[in-house]
């Protein structure tokens, strides 16, 4: 909340997770923002609900049984 509320905000918000990401969205949409016209999220771990945001949440899937596989432990 913080970042949309300076007086030069950012264009584009990387949120940690699709949790964080939603929380992004209802507050951009508090403060009559657009998305993507006025600033562009995009979230982390492509949780099923996220699609059925408007406009679709971009989010980056990383399966962690790949994660356990690329390393070298």
């Amino acid at each position: 909340m913080e970042l949309l509320n300076l007086e030069d905000p950012p264009t584009a918000i990387f949120a940690g997770n699709d949790n964080i990401a939603l929380g992004v969205f209802n507050h951009i949409y508090e403060l009559g923002l657009k998305i993507p016209d006025d600033i562009s999220v995009i979230g982390f771990d492509d949780y099923k609900i996220v699609s059925y945001l408007h406009p679709p949440l971009t989010t980056i899937r990383q399966l962690r049984y790949e994660l356990k596989t690329a390393r070298k432990d």
